[in-house]
């Protein structure tokens, strides 16, 4: 579970700057590989890489708002394994503070990557990230967000969660963003609760019964939609953001880096237009990477490639 805070002088815009970035997710340590083909039902076959890092799609998001220049707070569970340390100084060396992260009995979270012809593959084990104290985590969430923060959440932990999290954080004030991923179907005070939604277009498709995304967007309701389209770029209030020139390697924690850098730039009282450009900045420069975290551009490289995009 994933806690990000930012916090500076508000101002009167409908996204104005803020302290602290808050996002509530999972932090999950990810065991990589890559191969030529998909095996079929019953087949083995030889990978051609194999890598471990620290992941999960909260603590990826903490890591992006920071990277980009927010002040995060990661507020989850890892169990009283290796992976737990493992991924807590991973995070804590990005400067993200772990200090409301609970440690639980059991397994930390885990994710099984496959790497196929530049796109992946993911079976996630819920492990700490579903075996944490709720209460606690609702009592530091009331205690610890002001108005004007910005409050992240997605679908890696509990539902109950989600909706009782984003709940408390709207009514303290806080402008709240939900990547609804693993999607399912949310009920109406998730969406009630939420300012700014942002889903692929399979997720879109999952939350609506619609295969065309600006239906969905029609359907969702939420005020801001914003659906990422991979390689097409994204969609947000009737047009279409191409996606910027890359090359891509490893796609892992783009969609991750996409919702950590538009809190970043919200923080900082950039529009939502003018955000998405950024995001996709930063999203070329992760898939050109391997890894999730260590993919994940600073703000200085992130600037780099948007005026050489101009």
């Amino acid at each position: 579970l994933l806690l990000l805070m930012i916090r500076r002088p508000p101002r009167s815009t409908l996204f104005p700057y803020t302290t602290l970035f808050r996002s509530l997710g999972s932090i999950n340590y990810d065991i990589v590989t890559t191969c030529k083909r998909l095996p079929v039902q019953g087949e083995t076959i030889n990978g051609s890489e194999f890598f471990c890092n620290s992941g999960g799609k909260g603590a990826n998001q903490a890591v992006a708002a920071q990277k980009a220049g927010a002040v995060t707070f990661l507020l989850g569970g890892v169990g009283n394994d290796d992976f737990g340390k493992v991924c807590l100084d991973t995070i804590s060396n990005y400067g993200v503070n772990t200090k409301f992260v609970q440690k639980t009995g059991g397994n930390t979270g885990s994710a099984v990557i496959i790497i196929n012809n530049n796109d992946n593959r993911i079976i996630i084990n819920s492990g700490a990230n579903s075996a944490f104290d709720k209460e606690k985590m609702l009592s530091v969430i009331k205690d610890n967000i002001k108005p004007n923060d910005i409050f992240a959440v997605q679908l890696e932990i509990p539902l109950s969660y989600v909706e009782e999290g984003l709940e408390i954080a709207k009514m303290c004030g806080a402008t709240t963003i939900l990547n609804p991923a693993p999607a399912v179907k949310l009920s109406d005070k998730i969406l009630e609760n939420t300012d700014i939604i942002v889903p692929n277009e399979t997720e879109a498709m999952i939350l609506t019964g619609t295969e065309n995304y600006k239906k969905a967007c029609e359907i969702i309701n939420v005020n801001n939609i914003i659906v990422t389209l991979g390689a097409k770029g994204c969609y947000y209030n009737g047009k279409v953001y191409p996606a910027k020139n890359s090359t891509p390697l490893d796609t892992t924690a783009a969609g991750d880096t996409f919702i950590g850098v538009l809190a970043a730039c919200l923080s900082k009282g950039k529009s939502i237009e003018e955000s998405i450009e950024y995001c996709q900045c930063a999203c070329s420069i992760t898939i050109e990477r391997k890894g999730a975290q260590i993919s994940i551009p600073t703000a200085e490289e992130i600037e780099m490639r948007f005026k050489e995009e101009k």
